[in-house]
């Protein structure tokens, strides 16, 4: 919640700042959620064939359920394309990083940020495809 009130509020006040900063602070928050999930891959490798073979469905439905709920509702309600699938995106991307901060953070049990890490790499594979065909069907 902090990050986007700052960034809210830098965009009221500086418009022209936060248009400037815009595409660093997206290419600093990529690297940082990878960095995160990757840690919390490294810290788990030994078994993590097995944690995927268990989460890896699993993690694969919840996504493209978020993903097609957060899409079809907006379109249903009578949002255009563009709106629905950035709606979609966002309802499948969401959930990675706060599943691994959760655990690792609040819980200190880093075998349960794996779910979460392997939720988080499914999800960029399966935004990816559906950004890619966002932006062939001319949505982008």
């Amino acid at each position: 919640v902090l990050p986007v009130a700052v960034g809210m509020t830098i965009n009221h006040f500086r418009p022209h700042l936060s248009r400037k900063a815009g595409r660093p602070v997206k290419v600093v928050s990529a690297v940082l959620l990878f960095s995160i999930i990757m840690a919390a891959l490294l810290k788990e490798r030994a078994l993590l064939g097995e944690y995927f073979r268990v989460a890896g469905p699993l993690s694969l439905l919840l996504n493209v359920s978020g993903l097609a709920l957060g899409f079809g509702l907006v379109y249903l309600f009578g949002r255009n394309f563009r709106q629905a699938l950035t709606t979609g995106i966002e309802t499948g991307v969401v959930n990675g990083t706060l599943g691994i901060a959760i655990a690792a953070g609040i819980l200190q049990n880093s075998a349960m940020t794996i779910p979460s890490a392997i939720y988080s790499l499914i999800m960029f594979m399966i935004a990816g495809l559906v950004i890619w065909w966002g932006v062939r069907r001319g949505g982008g």
